[in-house]
């Protein structure tokens, strides 16, 4: 039986395929989702309710700035919009009235004319006194850090009473990660992790432990070398509820 090219490449791609899913694989256990979380806005660090290894409810607030001054910035834009907008009420009725006044050939060009502009102005000025308020707003809202997800807090990198000068630098202050959310990552010869498909299943064991996996990604560069052959990295993600690992931990991976 005479074998075309093509049916030798499909052969050889099958047991490739079947070789893969008989063996394990080493792996290291990642986070699944690791975030640097800081602060937009400058100020003094009045709480930082949280210590490295805590676990931590998504909302709860873990570091919050001193918002004395956020809470007087938004007071004074809040009566800056309510006086604008009354003046604004009293600049639309005096237009409104000075345009009776012109149609009933009462008033001339030029007292329409300024009174229009009058509107205009006091339009423009609640248009401004709403931005302040926004920004007023924004700013106190944002003088805080609060968990955007259940998770498990990593490092803490700010303290009571240190200034936080957002204008200059943006600095994290906080690492957390979500709990029961993992990435089993290994590395892989180019001509098997040209096998390797997004979705496709795999078995993670951890610490005697199974658990149901996907892959995620597949590296289209190499991450290192051995033997002057590339190899590529793939990671396979998968959830342990509530069951916490820790990040560099060992694993096997066993593809289906």
């Amino acid at each position: 039986m005479k074998l075309t090219m093509r049916t030798i490449v499909f052969l050889l791609a099958a047991l490739s395929a079947e070789a893969i899913s008989a063996a394990s694989y080493e792996a290291t256990v990642m986070f699944g989702r690791r975030v640097e979380l800081g602060l937009p806005v400058s100020g003094v660090v009045k709480t930082a309710n949280v210590m490295t290894g805590q676990n931590v409810a998504a909302g709860q607030i873990l570091i919050a700035l001193d918002d004395t001054l956020f809470v007087a910035a938004m007071a004074q834009a809040e009566a800056g919009l309510a006086r604008c907008s009354a003046d604004q009420t009293v600049a639309t009725r005096d237009y409104e009235q000075a345009r009776q006044l012109y149609e009933r050939a009462v008033l001339s060009n030029v007292e329409l004319e300024n009174a229009k502009l009058n509107s205009d102005r006091a339009e423009a000025a609640c248009r401004q006194a709403q931005a302040l308020l926004t920004h007023a707003s924004y700013e106190l809202e944002h003088s805080k850090i609060a968990a955007p997800f259940d998770g498990w807090v990593l490092d803490v990198r700010a303290r009571a009473g240190e200034s936080v000068n957002s204008a200059t630098e943006i600095r994290p202050l906080l690492v957390i990660a979500e709990a029961g959310e993992y990435i089993a990552r290994l590395r892989m010869p180019a001509k098997l992790s040209a096998l390797m498909e997004i979705g496709r299943r795999a078995q993670v064991i951890v610490a005697g432990q199974q658990f149901e996996g996907w892959i995620v990604t597949t590296a289209l560069e190499p991450v290192s070398r051995e033997n002057n052959d590339p190899r590529y990295e793939i990671g396979i993600a998968f959830k342990t509820g509530a069951l916490l690992l820790r990040s560099g931990q060992s694993a096997r991976v066993v593809f289906e």
